[in-house]
C-alpha cells in the first residue's frame, strides 16, 4: 500500500513537473527575444576599449512601458550635450512652441518729418536673448531707417543686454576653452553666434604679408598680422588666434602660408557680445549714409522710449530644432536664462533657469537629489545625471502630445543630419534612429528613440565616460547598439 501511495505521489510530482516545465518553456519562449537583446548589448560593451571606461544604459518601450535593458541606470554620469534635452524639453513645456525672442530698436525720440529726419537723442538696441540674431537682421533694421528717411542721430548707439545677467560663461566651464566657437560668451544681445570668421589668403608674392578678411567686421576689432607668404606647401605653420587672455577682440595672425594655397578660414568667439553687436550696427548705419554724432556703448534703455522696429526670432520650436540638431551651446544657455527672465519676471539667470528645469523634472517624477545640473548646454563637467533620468524625460516627452512633434523633430537623425550626419550611414538604424549626441573630454553620450522591425518605439540612453583620446571608438559602440535595437523583434 505504501508503495502504491509512493507511486501515486511520484506520478503526481512528475505530472506537476511536466506542467511546470511546459509553463517555463512558454515563458522562456516569450522572453527569449528580450534576453537575446540584452546579451547582444552586453556583448557590445564587453569590447576591450571599455576596460578602463564605464557606461550606463537603459532601454524602455514607449508602447507598453517594458524596460528591456538596464545597466548602471542609477549611477551618475556626465551627460555632456545630452543636457540640452533637459533644457529644450523644459523650454517647450514652459514657454511654448510659439514663443518668440524679441530684439527692440528704440529711440529717445522717433519724432521726425520729411523735413526733419533726425532722431534727437540716443538709439537703443535692446536684446531679448535671441541666439539666432544675424547680420541680415541688423541690415533689416538699417533698411527700415533708410526707408523712413532717417539721416542723422544726435546721440549715441546704446546696447542694452540687461534682459539677462552679465555672467558670460556657464558654471564650471573650462577657462582655457576660450576662444573656441563652442565656448561662446553669453549675452542677451548676441550676433552671429558671437563668432567671427577670419579668412587668410597668401600675399601676391613670396615674402609678402598674408592677406585677411574678417566677417562680420566690427569697428571694435583690431588685428596684428605677422604672417608671411612662402613658396612651399611643406611644413607651413599658420596660426590665427584672439588675445583671449587679455579679454580683447584683438586678433593675431602669425606663421606662414603657401602662395599657391587656397583660403584658410578660422572661426573664433568674440569678447563682449553686446559691444560686438552694437558696433556692427554702428558701422552698417554709417555705411548706409546715416550720420551718428555720438559713439556706441553698453547702457540701459529708458522705460519711456519710442519703438522703431521689433525683430522677432523664429518660433521657439525652430530655435530648439537648430539647438539640438547641431548641439548649439549658445542657444541652450540663452534659452535657459530666457526661461528665468520670462517666468520669474526678473533678470534672467542660469540659477533661476535651472530651478525651472528641476521643477519640471520633479513633475515628471524625477527626484532632485539624484542628479546635479549646473548649465543649460552640458559643457560643464559638473553636470551629473543617470540614464534612468534621461529615460524618464524621453518617456514623458514622447507621450506629451502638444510638444512631442517639435521635440522629436529637433533630434538628429542617424546618417542624415545634425551631429549624426556621418554616423549610421547604413543598416536599419539609418534614417530611423533619432537621438541627441553628447561629447566633452572623456565623455560620450547618445539618448533618443528608435523604431524596431515590429514598429515598436524604444527610448534609449547611453552614457559613457572615463576614456582617453578620441570619442569615435565609443560612438561606434553606441551605433552598434542602435543597430541592435533597430533589428529587435519580439516575434521569434
Amino acid at each position: 500500500m505504501k508503495i502504491v501511495k509512493r507511486l501515486l505521489v511520484l506520478t503526481s510530482f512528475i505530472v506537476l513537473q511536466s506542467c511546470a516545465s511546459t509553463s517555463i518553456h512558454k515563458t522562456d519562449s516569450s522572453i527569449l527575444p528580450v534576453q537575446k537583446l540584452q546579451n547582444e548589448i552586453y556583448a557590445v560593451f564587453s569590447d576591450s576599449i571599455m576596460a578602463q571606461s564605464n557606461y550606463s544604459a537603459m532601454v524602455k518601450s514607449m508602447d507598453n512601458g517594458d524596460v528591456l535593458f538596464s545597466h548602471n541606470s542609477q549611477t551618475l554620469f556626465h551627460p555632456a550635450s545630452n543636457m540640452k534635452l533637459l533644457t529644450t524639453a523644459t523650454a517647450l513645456s514652459r514657454l511654448g512652441v510659439n514663443y518668440f525672442f524679441r530684439t527692440l530698436l528704440t529711440a529717445d525720440s522717433a519724432a521726425f518729418t520729411t523735413t526733419d529726419t533726425i532722431i534727437h537723442g540716443n538709439l537703443y538696441l535692446k536684446g531679448g536673448g535671441n541666439p539666432e540674431l544675424e547680420l541680415t537682421d541688423l541690415l533689416e533694421m538699417v533698411d527700415f531707417m533708410k526707408s523712413n528717411s532717417i539721416r542723422s542721430i544726435t546721440g549715441d548707439l546704446i546696447a542694452d543686454d540687461t534682459f539677462l545677467d552679465s555672467i558670460r560663461f556657464g558654471h564650471g566651464w573650462m577657462w582655457d576653452d576660450d576662444p573656441a566657437t563652442y565656448f561662446p560668451h553669453l549675452s542677451a544681445l548676441s550676433l552671429e553666434k558671437n563668432v567671427t570668421k577670419i579668412i587668410v589668403t597668401p600675399g601676391d608674392s613670396v615674402g609678402d604679408t598674408l592677406k585677411y578678411q574678417i566677417i562680420p567686421y566690427s569697428p571694435g576689432f583690431s588685428m596684428s598680422n605677422s604672417g608671411i607668404t612662402i613658396d612651399t606647401l611643406l611644413d607651413y605653420k599658420l596660426k590665427v588666434d584672439r588675445d583671449w587672455m587679455a579679454h580683447r577682440n584683438h586678433f593675431e595672425i602669425s606663421g606662414n602660408y603657401p602662395i599657391n594655397a587656397g583660403p584658410d578660414t578660422t572661426w573664433l568667439n568674440v569678447e563682449n557680445p553686446a559691444i560686438y553687436t552694437i558696433s556692427t550696427l554702428y558701422s552698417l548705419l554709417q555705411e548706409a549714409g546715416i550720420n551718428i554724432q555720438g559713439g556706441y556703448k553698453r547702457g540701459v534703455m529708458p522705460k519711456s522710449v519710442d519703438t522703431l522696429f521689433v525683430h522677432k526670432s523664429d518660433p521657439l520650436s525652430r530655435v530648439i530644432y537648430n539647438t539640438n540638431k547641431v548641439s548649439d551651446n549658445l542657444a541652450a544657455e540663452l534659452i535657459l536664462k530666457t526661461m528665468a527672465a520670462e517666468i520669474t519676471d526678473t533678470t534672467g539667470t542660469a540659477k533661476h533657469g535651472l530651478t525651472i528645469i528641476r521643477q519640471f523634472l520633479q513633475e515628471i517624477g524625477a527626484d532632485s537629489t539624484t542628479y546635479r545640473i549646473v548649465d543649460g548646454s552640458g559643457a560643464s563637467h559638473y553636470n551629473l545625471v543617470t540614464s534612468d533620468l534621461m529615460i524618464q524625460l524621453l518617456d514623458h516627452m514622447y507621450h506629451k502630445f502638444n510638444i512631442k512633434g517639435e521635440f522629436l523633430a529637433s533630434l538628429p537623425i542617424g546618417g542624415v543630419d545634425g551631429t549624426l550626419e556621418r554616423r549610421m550611414k547604413s543598416g536599419k538604424a539609418f534614417e530611423n534612429l533619432r537621438a541627441k549626441t553628447g561629447t566633452v573630454s572623456g565623455v560620450s553620450a547618445l539618448s533618443g528613440y528608435i523604431s524596431t522591425v515590429d514598429n515598436e518605439v524604444l527610448a534609449f540612453s547611453i552614457l559613457m565616460q572615463n576614456f582617453i583620446g578620441s570619442s569615435w571608438p565609443y560612438r561606434t559602440l553606441q551605433d552598434r547598439v542602435g543597430e541592435i535595437l533597430a533589428n529587435f523583434s519580439r516575434i521569434k
